[in-house]
């Protein structure tokens, strides 16, 4: 709308670099996602005394992958995926975990049980990693579990979170909404109920569509 035209396009595109507080440059426990290709992705940075780290992959999994999103606000659905062996690039500097054993309760990295912070047996070529979801928008609409993208649970996202429908009446009808909502065909659109795709997980928001 209010684009304007530069002799060499994005050739003449600006660009700044910022000095840092040599203080206080990050707080200690907080971490980052570097290398992905979206803000939801990357490797894991860990921030011990004002020094960005990485951790090391050593019992990496998905629990662990869970806490970070969780810490990050990115754990929409409740899941984060983990990455090893430098999956989102080799990182630099400090290894500062190893051995993480993170539980359902840990709500921070730094909770989980490691190997003491900076004692490490690894390089950066296993550095860990982790996709979270991103924030989906109110009254989005996905398919899951599937064998072909046009057909899957139902799912609606609420307050940035998915949910599922209780299949109390659920009808054709009702599965033609969802077919035209999602950009496809609404004829022949057939409904399916008792979890046939699968059970969620989570809440389920809505009942007697």
């Amino acid at each position: 709308g209010n684009s304007i035209s530069c002799t060499y396009g994005h050739n003449e595109d600006v660009g700044v670099r910022c000095q840092v507080n040599a203080t206080g440059v990050c707080t200690y426990g907080d971490i980052r996602l570097v290398g992905g290709s979206t803000q939801y992705e990357g490797r894991v940075e860990v921030c011990i005394n004002d020094t960005w780290g990485t951790v090391c992959d050593d019992s990496w999994g998905s629990v662990d992958a869970t806490v970070v999103c969780q810490q990050l606000g990115y754990a929409y659905t409740g899941y984060g995926k983990y990455y090893s062996s430098a999956y989102f690039g080799s990182g630099s500097g400090k290894i500062w975990l190893d051995d993480v054993a993170c539980t359902s309760s840990n709500t921070k990295l730094l909770q989980c049980s490691s190997s003491p912070i900076g004692e490490e047996t690894c390089s950066h070529s296993e550095d860990a990693g982790v996709r979270c979801e991103a924030p989906c928008s109110d009254g989005q609409i996905r398919l899951v579990g599937g064998n072909i993208p046009n057909e899957g649970r139902v799912e609606i996202c609420i307050s940035n979170e998915w949910g599922t429908i209780c299949d109390d009446v659920f009808t054709s009808v009702d599965a033609q909404v969802v077919c035209k909502k999602l950009g496809y065909l609404t004829t022949d659109a057939l409904a399916f109920s008792s979890a046939h795709f699968g059970s969620g997980t989570g809440d389920i928001f809505l009942d007697n569509v």
